[in-house]
């Protein structure tokens, strides 16, 4: 996704979620919006959903000149993170994605890592990807939200 590509990003976007905790799946719907923020240097996404009827929303702060260097992010999401601030460094892929990687705490254990891919497949089809990494580097999906253009930006 070059800086260009990013305008086809904003705008209010409303799908599906899923979060994968170990055997279990759980659905949600889920709304997104996506705008640019702080004199138009950053992109804001926002989005709501909920886990198990109780209502959820997060957040991903990143600069929008991801094309050109690789860039710090913030996220934050009151059911994966509660009161924390996940400090993530992303870049952009050859392939147009959007990827942000930081780390987290688990008691009695080495840090974990989670990445967060993000994908415009065209400009009404957004994915994000939320990927667990163990500390021995193995890989699994924790979240899958696919998403439908609802209104454009403006």
């Amino acid at each position: 996704m070059s800086v260009a590509q990013f305008e086809n990003l904003l705008g209010e976007w409303s799908g599906a979620k899923q979060v994968f905790l170990e055997e279990e799946v759980f659905d949600s719907r889920s709304t997104a919006s996506v705008k640019r923020n702080i004199k138009e240097q950053f992109i804001l996404i926002s989005y709501k959903w909920e886990f198990d009827g109780s209502p959820q929303e997060g957040l991903i702060l990143f600069n929008s000149q991801l094309d050109e260097r690789p860039s710090r992010s913030i996220w934050l999401d009151s059911w994966h993170m509660r009161s924390e601030i996940m400090y993530c460094v992303g870049s952009m892929g050859e392939n147009g994605v959007v990827s942000f990687t930081g780390s987290y705490t688990v008691q009695n254990s080495p840090d974990w890592g989670w990445r967060i891919e993000i994908k415009l497949s065209d400009v009404d089809s957004l994915e994000m990807r939320m990927i667990n990494i163990s500390p021995q580097g193995e890989e699994a999906l924790g979240v899958l939200a696919q998403y439908s253009r609802t209104h454009p930006s403006g």
